[in-house]
């Protein structure tokens, strides 16, 4: 296992907020960085039906009935929750650390979160492994690493080259067909994916939504909505000029 650096900024947000909301891009650690910094708190994973049907059935009896010091996994899946969380909160303001929020990052959980948890919760967003998380004592060898197999947890630990293969088409496979619609998001999957790929070749270049709209058959305004959906996803990221 990989020790993360966000531990303690974990533990700091949540001792000052009531609640903390993780955001991050699937399989990017959230759920182990949780378990294994609050081994004794409640964990509840709202894409399990056994967890997420009680919660979906009577949203207020279950948080009731839970508590304190609970992890809601995918938070996303079951918007009802939110509400109640902020009257739970507000009845003890002044308590912090309660709840812990892990999603990832969906127009309808950042919406869901803005209005209804607002000054209620501190964020945190998880990326993959950074290079001061790759241990090893040769700087060039962990850059080399990190640069081939991507900071995604699973696949950096891969046993060997074909299994980082298979990991990384199974996740964009499931990225492109089933997480977008989960999140609401209805796209064109083949223009996605390909779009998608030519995003890998231009990493570093500057962008320019015209001209991959001309490789793509599609104008600039779809490519310009595809990339917003990735940048929320945390897929990728565009730097603003300086």
């Amino acid at each position: 296992m990989v020790m993360r650096m966000f531990k303690e900024e974990l533990q700091r947000k949540l001792a000052s907020f009531p609640a903390l909301t993780i955001l991050g891009p699937r399989q990017s650690g959230k759920t182990t960085i949780a378990k294994v910094t609050l081994r004794d708190w409640t964990y509840v994973d709202c894409e399990r039906p056994r967890d997420a049907a009680p919660l979906e059935d009577d949203p207020e009896g279950r948080i009731a009935q839970l508590g304190d010091r609970v992890i809601f996994d995918e938070a996303q899946r079951i918007p009802g929750i939110f509400p109640v969380l902020r009257g739970v909160i507000d009845s003890s303001r002044d308590v912090n650390g309660r709840f812990l929020l892990l999603g990832s990052a969906s127009p309808g959980l950042v919406r869901e979160i803005s209005e209804t948890l607002a000054g209620r919760t501190s964020f945190l967003e998880l990326p993959p492994f950074r290079l001061a998380e790759i241990g090893g004592d040769d700087p060039q060898a962990r850059l080399n690493a990190l640069w081939y197999r991507g900071g995604y947890p699973d696949a950096f630990l891969a046993s060997d080259d074909r299994t980082l293969a298979d990991w990384f088409d199974a996740y964009i496979r499931t990225f492109v067909e089933r997480d977008l619609a989960v999140m609401g998001i209805r796209v064109s999957v083949a223009t996605m994916r390909r779009m998608w790929t030519m995003l890998a070749h231009l990493n570093g270049s500057l962008w320019n939504a015209s001209k991959l709209a001309g490789s793509l058959g599609v104008n600039y305004q779809t490519v310009n909505r595809y990339i917003d959906i990735l940048e929320q996803a945390f897929v990728v990221r565009r730097l603003s000029p300086y």
